[in-house]
């Protein structure tokens, strides 16, 4: 039935997303590695809901870091605070005053909740072991590769805006 409301394919998607979730939920920094990975699928622009469209990236981000925030509470500390998050945290916080102040509150309320996420994102790997760290830069290294292979190829339409000093 889901297949005759959406797409034929809904059904292997839901699955593989629980699936997904499970090894999230199981191995967190492997929603890191996955997070990455999936990278070259914004160039497709696949988003996920409505309003609070989440491209596939920030998806598994937002999972990861909501599977991390959990761990992090059950274990009562997330350990070492480096000084660079703990000053991430501070500007989150202060966004997150501006909510109260914005024109559009609901884009400012987006906007610092993906930055949230993306601090416990960063407190998750600086508590990563070296070889867990090591992985997330091999899945860089290789997500690099495919972004430079579709550059060169053009698969993508690149436009130079200020002068050259932005390429998108």
């Amino acid at each position: 039935l889901l297949a005759y409301e959406t797409v034929p394919y809904a059904p292997l998607l839901l699955a593989g997303g629980l699936v997904l979730a499970a090894v999230v939920a199981a191995r967190p920094m492997a929603g890191v590695y996955v997070a990455v990975l999936v990278l070259p699928l914004e160039y497709l622009d696949v988003t996920v809901g409505g309003a609070f469209a989440l491209s596939a990236t920030e998806a598994l981000l937002a999972l990861t870091a909501g599977v991390a925030a959990i761990r992090f509470a059950l274990a009562g500390s997330i350990g070492r605070v480096e000084p660079a998050l703990a000053a991430f945290a501070a500007l989150v916080a202060i966004s997150l005053v501006g909510v109260t102040f914005a024109e559009d509150p609901f884009t400012v309320a987006r906007i610092t909740t993906m930055w949230a996420v993306f601090l416990i994102v960063a407190a998750l790997v600086a508590s990563a072991p070296p070889d867990q760290v090591e992985r997330l830069l091999v899945c860089l290294a290789v997500v690099g590769g495919v972004l430079g292979a579709i550059t060169i190829l053009g698969l993508e339409g690149q436009e130079a805006l200020e002068g050259g000093a932005i390429v998108s």
